[in-house]
């Protein structure tokens, strides 16, 4: 392999553009090296390249579905045992009359704020047992943690009936709104988030659109988080384009071909 052609590879491996069909990437190649025949090393790179990329996203959800699930369990049932104790505590205070019977009912009410707080977490985390019906709720109840969380405006619309969704590909809708939303509150600053799920001209379009910073494409190509999106859009057979909005803020696009004979 030469240089350039060595170099135009890891441009696209860094970029997360390695899932470009084979076509694209011999159009990407220098003039001189675009017989497609002596660069089968390239192609076996680039499905390597997927395939621990596929591996990297199932490790990750199972790690994150773990995770969610020890918070449920394990820190919600401790949480939960303290709550417990400290309402005790509360009632023996007060029926003595003490003067920190106020501050034991303080602590109960942080501890229930710790209870709610970690139960959102953990349904944020494990989500891997979605279809169509579920994504919907789960979407509308992503919009209400962010809201509960974040205080920012948050409104989500969605079509009523995509219960002949897939699980593997509601879950993957899910993971790229709920990216989205962090990437809004988190990069774009804004006061208000808006999800929506959608069926427009064959295609089920999910957009995650924000009122704040608008997009910088150079800086945002380079995140983590906005690979993963694309990719995770690769994986179930659709498009994904992140860009300013219209009205300002930023716009992300998923866009999905919908087959009516898989409805």
């Amino acid at each position: 392999m030469n240089v350039a052609l060595a170099r135009t590879v890891w441009d696209i491996i860094s970029t997360g553009r390695a899932y470009l069909v084979t076509d694209n990437l011999v159009r990407l190649l220098p003039s001189g090296d675009r017989n497609p025949a002596p660069h089968a090393d390239v192609r076996e790179l680039i499905a390597e390249r997927d395939r621990l990329e596929s591996e990297v996203l199932e490790i990750a959800d199972g790690e994150r579905q773990r995770f969610g699930s020890e918070l449920h369990d394990d820190l919600g049932q401790l949480l939960a045992a303290i709550a417990l104790l400290t309402t005790d505590l509360e009632a023996t205070l007060a029926g003595e009359r003490s003067p920190v019977a106020g501050a034991a009912r303080k602590i109960r009410e942080v501890v229930e704020l710790a209870i709610d707080h970690t139960n959102r977490l953990a349904g944020g985390l494990a989500t891997i047992d979605l279809d169509g019906e579920k994504l919907v709720r789960a979407l509308h109840a992503l919009g209400a943690e962010t809201r509960h969380l974040f205080g920012v405006a948050c409104r989500v619309h969605t079509e009523d009936e995509i219960s002949w969704l897939d699980p593997t590909t509601a879950h993957h809708l899910y993971k790229i709104a709920q990216e989205a939303v962090t990437n809004a509150v988190k990069h774009g600053q804004g006061s208000e988030v808006e999800i929506a799920l959608t069926l427009h001209c064959g295609e089920l379009v999910l957009t995650v659109r924000n009122d704040g910073v608008p997009f910088a494409a150079p800086v945002a190509d380079g995140r983590m988080g906005l690979r993963y999106m694309r990719y995770r859009a690769s994986v179930i057979g659709a498009t994904l384009e992140v860009g300013a909005a219209a009205a300002g803020g930023t716009i992300v696009r998923c866009a999905l071909p919908v087959d009516s004979a898989s409805r």
